[in-house]
Formats: C-alpha cells, sequence, structure tokens
C-alpha cells in the first residue's frame, strides 16, 4: 500500500493538486514525517486519469497480471477502471471452453472490450473449428489497436487473418508457435495460402516450429523457410526443433539453396535454437558469415561443428544450451573451444548460463558416463547459472549414473567459477546412497554466492519413494545445507532450495518442471517451506478443455467431483455456465482461471 501511495501523491503533484505541493515542499525542506496524510491519499478523490496512468505502469506488454487484479479486487470503482486493461494482453486456447465463453463476450454486440487488445495470442488451434475461426475472423474485425499478433498450433494460419493483419496493421507484429502434429507429414499448403510465403509475414518477429522430424515436411519447406528469412529482417527469434529425430550426418550442401541463401538480406537474431538436421553446417556456416548470428545472446544447438561456427561469429552470448549428439568424441571439440577462446574477442566471456545435456535416443543400446564440459566452464569467468541433464531420452532406465554428481566435480566446479548463484544438481534418491548424497550437499553449501539450488532426485525403477519419507528426505537435506554453511556467508538476496522426485519417464511431461518441494531461507532468517499442492488446479484444467458430451458421462462427473471436492451442485454450476449466454454471465475468471 505503502507504493500504491507514493505513486498517487507523485502523479497527484504533477496534477498540480495545492496541499499536495505544499507538503512536498515541507519535505523537501527537512520534514522528516510522511508528507501525504490518509485523508488525502483516499482512493476516492484521486480522479480517474490519474487511477488510468497508475494502470498504465502497472500493465506491462508481457507477463502476469497480479498487479492489476489486485487493484481489480478492492472496490467496484477500481474493477471498473481496470478491467480494461486485464485485456490488453490477451491469451485465448480454442481448446478450452471458458475461452470459448471469452471470445463470446468479446464479440457480443455493444462490447467495448475487444478494441482494448494491443496484445492477442491465441493457442490450441491445431484443433480449430470452422465455427471457431469465423468468431476469430469476427474477433480481428473488433480490434483497433493491435500491436501484436501470436498464433500457437497450426502452421497453417488462415489466409483471411494474414490478409486482415495485412491490410488494418501493417505494422503489428507476428509471432508463430507452429506444432506438427500429424504423424504422415506436413501437407504441402497452396501456393497462395502458404503462411511463409503470405505477405502479412513480413513483420515476423518470431518463427518457432516442433516437427516430428525433417523427412515428415512437405517439398519445398526450407525453400519457403528461406524466402521466408529473407522477408523479414526484423526477424529475432528463430527456433527449428525436432522431436525424436536421429542427427542425419549424411546431409550434403546443395547448391541452388546456398545459392539461395546468398541471393537475399538474412535477419539478425538474438534467439536462436537449431535442433534439427534440416540445415546442414554449410549453410549455417554461410548464415554465420552473412552476419546472422552476430546479436544471438540465446543459443540451443545439437551439433558441434554448428555450435563452433555460431559461436565464432557470436559477440554477446548469454545463455547457451548444447545438446551433443550421441557419440561425439571430445578430443576435436576442446581444440576448436581453446582456438575461440584465444581470438581478440572470445565468444564466451560473457556467457552466465550453461545448459549441458547428454542424451541418448531409444534406439542406442550404449551408455557413456555423462562428462561434465569443463573444457567450456573453464572459458566462462561470469557464468552464474548452470544445469547438467544426463539421462537416457525415453529409455526405460531413469536419472543419471550414479557418479553423475560428484564432490569432485564440485570442488572443480568451485575453483573455475566461484562466482555461480544457481545450480541443478542430480543425485539418488536411494537410501543406500546417503553418505554420498550428504557429501554432495555439504559441497553446495561452500559456494558462497550461492542462492538456488535445485535438487532432482531420481529413485529409479523398482523403487518408489513414499511421501512421508520425501518430506523428511528433504527437510533433512535442507537442515544439512545449513549447517554446513559457512556462517560468514550472508547474501543479500534468499536462499532457495528446490526438491524434485523424478519418476519413470517423467521428464517427457510438463510435471518436469514443477517442484515438489521448496525450502526458502529469507534475508530476515525466517525459513519458509512450500509443498506442491494436489491435482486440483490441474484436473479443473482437464475438465474445461472437455467437451459439453464428454462432460456428461457419469464416470467422468464422479472422477471430477472427487478430485474437486465438490458436490453436485458445484458440478452443476459448471454445466450452467457453459449453457448459460456468455455476455451475461462470463465473469474475470475467463481471464486469470488457471
Amino acid at each position: 500500500m505503502s507504493l500504491l501511495s507514493w505513486t498517487l501523491w507523485l502523479l497527484s503533484s504533477l496534477a498540480g493538486d495545492p496541499q499536495v505541493t505544499q507538503r512536498r515542499r515541507m519535505s523537501d525542506q527537512g520534514s522528516t514525517g510522511w508528507p501525504i496524510p490518509p485523508d488525502i491519499c483516499h482512493i476516492d478523490r484521486v480522479s480517474t486519469e490519474i487511477l488510468c496512468l497508475i494502470c498504465e505502469e502497472l500493465q506491462p506488454s508481457h507477463g502476469e497480471k497480479e498487479d492489476l487484479l489486485a487493484l481489480c479486487l478492492v472496490s467496484r470503482r477500481l474493477y471498473l477502471v481496470t478491467t480494461p486493461y486485464l485485456y490488453r494482453n490477451l491469451r485465448i486456447d480454442l481448446t478450452r471452453a471458458s475461452h470459448i465463453r471469452l471470445i463470446q463476450r468479446l464479440i457480443h454486440s455493444g462490447s467495448q472490450l475487444a478494441s482494448k487488445i494491443r496484445w492477442l495470442t491465441i493457442s490450441g488451434t491445431e484443433k480449430q473449428t470452422d465455427l471457431q475461426l469465423q468468431d476469430i475472423d469476427l474477433l480481428f474485425s473488433r480490434l483497433v489497436r493491435l500491436q501484436e499478433f501470436a498464433w500457437n498450433g497450426s502452421l497453417d494460419i488462415p489466409h483471411h487473418t494474414l490478409q486482415t493483419l495485412r491490410n488494418r496493421f501493417p505494422k503489428a507484429g507476428l509471432r508463430i508457435g507452429a506444432l506438427q502434429t500429424m504423424l504422415q507429414g506436413l501437407p504441402a499448403p497452396a501456393p497462395s495460402h502458404a503462411t511463409l510465403l503470405h505477405p502479412g509475414c513480413k513483420h515476423l518477429r518470431a518463427f518457432h516450429f516442433l516437427s516430428l522430424g525433417s523427412g515428415s515436411l512437405y517439398t519445398g519447406f526450407k525453400r519457403d523457410l528461406i524466402h521466408m528469412l529473407h522477408h523479414n529482417p526484423q526477424l529475432c527469434s528463430l527456433h527449428l526443433d525436432t522431436y525424436l529425430e536421429p542427427w542425419d550426418k549424411s546431409l550434403r550442401n546443395d547448391p541452388e539453396l546456398l545459392n539461395e541463401l546468398h541471393s537475399g538480406p538474412l535477419p539478425r537474431v538474438s534467439s536462436l535454437i537449431l535442433a534439427t538436421s534440416l540445415f546442414t553446417t554449410g549453410e549455417i556456416e554461410l548464415c554465420a558469415q552473412r552476419g546472422m548470428f552476430r546479436r544471438v545472446l540465446l543459443l540451443r544447438v545439437h551439433n558441434s561443428k554448428q555450435f563452433l561456427s555460431i559461436c565464432a561469429r557470436s559477440l554477446d552470448i548469454k545463455d547457451i544450451t548444447f545438446v551433443p549428439e550421441h557419440g561425439l568424441r571430445f578430443g576435436g571439440l576442446i581444440a576448436q573451444v581453446d582456438r575461440l577462446a584465444g581470438s581478440k574477442r572470445p565468444p564466451f566471456r560473457k556467457v552466465r548460463s550453461l545448459r549441458y545435456q547428454t542424451l541418448e535416443h531409444m534406439s542406442s543400446f550404449t551408455q557413456h558416463q555423462p562428462e561434465m564440459p569443463w573444457y567450456l566452464i573453464a572459458q566462462m569467468p561470469r557464468l552464474n547459472l548452470l544445469e547438467h541433464y544426463p539421462f537416457l531420452l525415453l529409455s526405460s532406465r531413469t536419472g543419471p549414473q550414479l557418479g553423475a554428481t560428484t564432490t569432485t566435480g564440485l570442488k572443480k566446479l568451485r575453483d573455475l567459477v566461484p562466482g555461480v548463484q544457481k545450480i541443478v544438481v542430480h543425485i539418488s534418491a536411494r537410501p543406500l546412497q546417503s553418505r554420498a548424497r550428504l557429501g554432495i550437499i555439504r559441497e553446495l553449501a561452500t559456494f558462497e554466492r550461492l542462492n538456488d539450488v535445485s535438487l532432482y532426485l531420481f529413485a529409479g525403477n523398482g523403487y518408489n519413494c513414499p511421501a512421508m519419507l520425501q518430506q523428511s528426505m528433504c527437510r533433512q537435506i535442507f537442515q544439512e545445507f545449513l549447517a554446513a554453511r559457512k556462517p560468514t556467508i550472508h547474501s543479500q538476496e534468499p536462499l532457495t532450495v528446490i526438491f524434485k522426485f523424478v519418476e519413470p519417464r517423467l521428464f517427457t511431461s510438463s510435471k518436469w518442471f514443477t517442484p515438489d518441494y521448496r525450502f526458502t531461507l529469507t534475508t530476515s532468517g525466517t525459513i519458509e517451506a512450500f509443498r506442491r499442492q494436489d491435482e486440483c488446479v490441474i484436473v479443473s484444467l482437464r475438465m474445461d478443455r472437455l467437451t459439453n458430451d464428454q462432460l456428461q458421462s457419469s464416470g467422468r462427473m464422479q472422477k471430477f467431483a472427487r478430485a474437486l471436492n465438490w458436490d453436485w451442485r458445484g458440478y452443476g454450476r459448471e454445466r450452467e455456465r457453459r449453457e448459460s449466454n456468455a455476455d451475461a454471465n462470463a465473469t474475470l475468471w475467463d481471464i486469470w482461471a488457471y
């Protein structure tokens, strides 16, 4: 409340309030008391224009809306003033019933909420229907000041949507996040309706594409992608990822595609992910020579030669995720890294985050000992975040080998980069490994600037750690960490230790990033504990994605009512909310729910 009062005081002073101006002069002359009494700072005395200025400052272009939601619940007047700002950055998921109601509320006749939208994100488009496309077209006709549009799901963006974006909002940015969901491959679109060739994509700022394999793409996709690069100089993010695709080393350079790359200008991207064999090493080298990767800040590459080609031409890389191909021998790679480190402008001098993953595909039957990339860490003096994920990809075996994280490796890491602030460690959760686990925890406590530790505990197949044992183990590890920490270490930031118990195949789902337990030592010396709650939010989200026909199943009714602790009246309210008129019963719940 003090921050809000100070903001009101400052804005009221600028507005010329004589009482506030006099109080401000008294404060400048040496008065130590709070310059504004509560009767002047009362919210009812503030004009609507000043409240709108406050909402402008609290509303970011991208991000969460907690501050605006807090203001929205204070009073009805703030609710009426703040609600339009909640719609500025809007995300719509076509697979959720509550978001479909939200679209109906936006396109309702007489509603002015759609005119407030400036950043619009539409996801779930891989399961779109003709009726939903009509609602999207109607929603676009209500937009007035669109600044950026993001389309996530299908690569086949409706032609009418791109045409409207080109005609009505020629300066609006476009972001595409495409996901290939068809096992039979991506069909070739008509030339006049191809998304990458459409004139409405001339202001493309981000292109993210995840496919099932480069062999399943339609013929000419790579050429269309090169055409898109030539006509989008403002492109800043390019992510090309392939799911379950073994690296193809037999690809050769195509002279026609090399000439195509050399024929036009290329953008200078700042975020680059190349986790596919769509482009050859020669093509990446040509793009690097032409300055496409000169401004890269975030880099993720799965090929060692392409990794070196990009790093040799980049100047300010700060975040690196390196996933070398299976069977890579590090002798030649270390020599190349040393050569780059000895250049006039070493590419790794500004790196602050390093994520290193050693993956093996399910078709591989050999396993090598995971190795920390010491040859890279030694060239990164400013490194403050280190994540190492040594595990098998889609295998019956889960987790790293028992020697993946050792006390010897942590001592070497402390000698190379003592300023590390965040570390992700993978250790065993088996009771027989308690002594080795304790040694790792005590070694982590010796890092002076460490304030964020993520511990992934792998139980392995055939062993399930009970919930009560998990909680006591996490509490014991955190107490050992605090006991081994030097008393002279006093960080200005809170110390956080996150625990995650990894089950078989868990790393292939979104639960991999959800912590089970979190302990925080605040700067005041108090300890805060967090435990992952039950699956109510996940069950509610699953129910929101069901259709009305699926919701009528008696088995689903009993399942959801039991998971959400509902009675039949609560389930009936959900049915009534779906069947009622959206413009009359839709609430702010449709915006910030889940």
